[in-house]
């Protein structure tokens, strides 16, 4: 296929190094002066940023300047002849350009168009806010979740809203594709930063809904805690079903009370038996600690950098960072028998409108011919139609990849042990249901069927083997080593169905030395290296917290988009390997790539980033309310100082935020949103679960929705044109459809 990308910075971008990393042919158009992201922190030796050069590989580009008419003629010779177009131009600025949906739908019909940006391709008010993480997770009610309670919300480290955005991107634009390929024609596919921010924190919806309160940052309150070690930070994280392992590991007489044995005994107190712990873990280097704690059974993590990442034993053996020709290089975070992984330099920018090396081929006018079916003359059913999925994930990761399989169409049918069925079924956390059973499972398991099968048993085992024998994917989260016990591995499976695609979502990867260690979302928080770049400048590693799990999230969302990638291009027999640790290291892919190079590690500077200033959190009037501003130009520095009375030392970050302080805390959110965004300066509200619900963009995109039992439940990340995902059926009881799905045993 053909990709042609015109699109700067992060979101856009990764989702064409997604295509041209998986083979095709992409052509990137950069405008006079370059991508913004080739001149971002931290910067190479040769003067090109760490992340453009990771985001951009194995492309080809040109520059070419929308303004002039005969660079604007070569670039739509180009979208004559592709099958995919990646464009961030506003909406303003598109219809310009004689690029409005219409047109886009009657020149290039076959034409899959993806539009990305922060908050939406459509004319309203924040069509022309800059694509930034910082402003989308504010706004999308994300931040509000991360740090402590008694100081500002925190972005994530690096640009997560931006990299998520464009892993969704990938997924959409191999779920239109599909549909296409199969009669229904091209598709405009409109992903917002904003909404896939707010799509993965999800949980929070269903909180607010349920138990009508937001959660509230929880960094320094909660039973799971970043302490400190001999050399660095040490997250404690555990399950009931894990205290006895922890008192054994730390063996203080503390933990042995009666008291504690029970969750709620040990939240009342947590005062009493927490310094034990955080004696223990003191008395020992950060790794030493992880590593006894794993040993043990516990899913402890350490606040990994990104200079243990670069020597990190687990890395380096499953080739996640490895030796180039060039120096050493990074990822992909996943690993599929038989797909390779295009490597090559990052385009190099020419004279405007020359075609950079290799040149770009002649093309016809037009796909060549019969690449393509002509469209239905009927509406297609959904892009998955006549995908059969078994679904053996649980909790967030593996479950909800099927979820997001089964709302674009494919039959999904969920696997559980009869005995013990899915833990999120009876989750604590956002529960109080009549029935007992969590809203939060309902989230991740509505539009699914649901069977039982004991796969310790020999019947259960051959069951699972004869519906695999007719399916198409298969999904599991399970810990290492346990699909093999249990006779369901990648290999056992192929005998039963050669043309399986198995999508396995191990926390660290299917081999290395680590492989079989435990984890949750806050475990791969700290060894990802994601927390050692997330955090108040003056404080320890922050991590995303359980309210959060942000891991687990962005895991969901690229294993759907790899299992519709396989299936799209009809890669059968395949197992896609998905290291939830290395891809979450994959979008900090700059500073590491920084550390390799250069030695350079990369630090936490809480909501400050280089390309913007101010780029920060401000507290207004009431309580824990905020306000997001990032400026990157002087014009927008010039209205900020118009709007504050007063011009600060803009290379006094310190000072510009007491200025900008002083101003806000004396003023209401809206009021401070109301001034700033009146003078064009880059600003959103900082929101919460409850805040979202009430706003009308987030309601007409679906990112939540009012699900098949009435509760507030995980809605789409993006907007498809031609394709509405319908309601889904609500989630199955447990072993629901036996008598309708269970194949009859085998009684030879």
């Amino acid at each position: 296929m053909r990709v042609l990308e015109i699109a700067q910075g992060i979101a856009g971008p990764l989702c064409a190094r997604l295509f041209a990393g998986f083979g095709h042919d992409v052509i990137k158009c950069e405008p006079p002066g370059g991508d913004r992201q080739r001149g971002a922190e931290p910067v190479a030796p040769g003067g090109v940023s760490f992340s453009f050069a990771a985001l951009n590989e194995a492309k080809r580009g040109m520059l070419a300047d929308v303004a002039n008419p005969e660079s604007l003629a070569s670039i739509e010779q180009l979208m004559d002849a592709a099958d995919v177009v990646i464009c961030d131009l506003n909406p303003a600025r598109a219809e310009q350009l004689g690029w409005d949906e219409g047109t886009i739908s009657a020149r290039w019909p076959t034409v899959v168009w993806v539009w990305v940006s922060g908050f939406g391709h459509e004319a309203t008010a924040l069509a022309d806010l800059p694509d930034d993480s910082l402003l989308a997770e504010r706004y999308a009610g994300l931040a509000y979740i991360v740090g402590d309670p008694e100081r500002q919300p925190l972005a994530l480290g690096g640009e997560q809203a931006a990299y998520a955005a464009g892993f969704a991107a990938y997924l959409a634009a191999r779920l239109a594709l599909r549909r296409r390929d199969l009669g229904g024609g091209g598709d405009i596919i409109d992903v917002a930063s904003t909404d896939v921010a707010a799509f993965l924190d999800w949980k929070s919806d269903v909180s607010a809904g349920e138990a009508g309160e937001v959660p509230v940052r929880n960094a320094t309150t909660s039973w799971w805690r970043v302490l400190p070690a001999a050399d660095g930070f040490v997250g404690l994280i555990y399950h009931d079903r894990d205290w006895p392992k922890l008192a054994r590991l730390v063996g203080d007489a503390r933990l042995t009370d009666l008291r504690f044995a029970q969750a709620r005994g040990r939240i009342a107190g947590i005062g009493e038996w927490l310094p034990a712990v955080a004696a223990w873990i003191a008395g020992r280097p950060a790794q030493v600690a992880y590593h006894e704690a794993q040993r043990a059974g516990l899913p402890f993590g350490y606040d990994a950098d990104m200079a243990d990442l670069a020597a990190d034993p687990q890395y380096r053996a499953r080739g996640f960072i490895r030796a180039g020709d060039d120096g050493p290089r990074i990822g992909p975070p996943w690993q599929m028998n038989g797909v390779s992984w295009r490597v090559s330099a990052p385009p190099q920018p020419t004279a405007p409108g020359e075609w950079l090396e290799p040149a770009v081929p002649p093309m016809a006018a037009g796909p060549p011919e019969g690449a393509l079916r002509a469209p239905a003359e009927e509406p297609l059913d959904a892009p998955l139609d006549g995908v059969l999925v078994l679904d053996l994930g649980t909790i967030t990761a593996g479950a909800a990849v099927g979820r997001l399989l089964a709302d674009y169409g494919a039959t999904v049918i969920k696997v559980e042990n009869p005995g013990h069925p899915d833990p999120f079924r009876r989750w604590a956390e956002a529960s109080g249901a009549a029935d007992g059973e969590s809203p939060l499972f309902e989230a991740n398991n509505a539009g699914k069927l649901g069977v039982t099968l004991d796969l310790k048993d020999d019947e259960g085992r051959r069951a699972l083997l004869r519906l695999a024998e007719s399916a198409d994917v298969l999904i599991e989260n399970y810990r290492v080593g346990v699909t093999e016990r249990l006779g369901i591995s990648f290999s056992d499976l192929m005998k039963a169905n050669p043309e399986l695609i198995y999508l396995s979502l191990a926390s660290q990867g299917q081999d290395g030395p680590q492989a079989r260690y435990s984890s949750y979302g806050s475990t791969l928080d700290l060894i990802s290296g994601l927390s050692s770049v997330t955090g108040y400048r003056d404080g320890p590693p922050v991590w995303s917290s359980y309210l959060l799990n942000y891991p687990d999230q962005l895991a969901s969302l690229v294993g759907a988009a790899l299992v519709v990638h396989c299936v799209a291009e009809g890669r059968t027999g395949t197992h896609i390997d998905l290291s939830q640790r290395e891809l979450v290291s994959w979008t900090l892919a700059g500073v590491l790539a920084d550390q390799l190079a250069t030695g350079r590690t990369a630090g936490r500077t809480g909501n400050r980033r280089d390309h913007a200033r101010p780029h920060d959190i401000y507290r207004c009037r009431g309580t824990d309310r905020w306000v997001a501003i990032a400026c990157f130009s002087e014009t927008q520095r010039a209205a900020l100082a118009g709007v504050l009375g007063t011009t600060p030392d803009w290379g006094d970050q310190d000072g510009v935020d007491a200025a900008v302080a002083a101003w806000s805390t004396s003023r209401t959110r809206e009021e401070c949103v109301a001034a700033l965004r009146t003078a064009v300066v880059p600003a959103v509200p900082v929101l919460d679960a409850r805040d979202r619900t009430a706003e009308a963009h987030f309601n007409e995109r679906r990112v939540f929705i009012d699900g098949p039992t009435g509760r507030r439940t995980r809605g789409f990340p993006f907007v498809l044109r031609n394709y509405v995902p319908p309601m889904p059926a609500r989630a199955p009881g447990v072993g629901e459809h036996n008598d309708r799905l269970m194949p009859p045993p085998d009684l030879s």
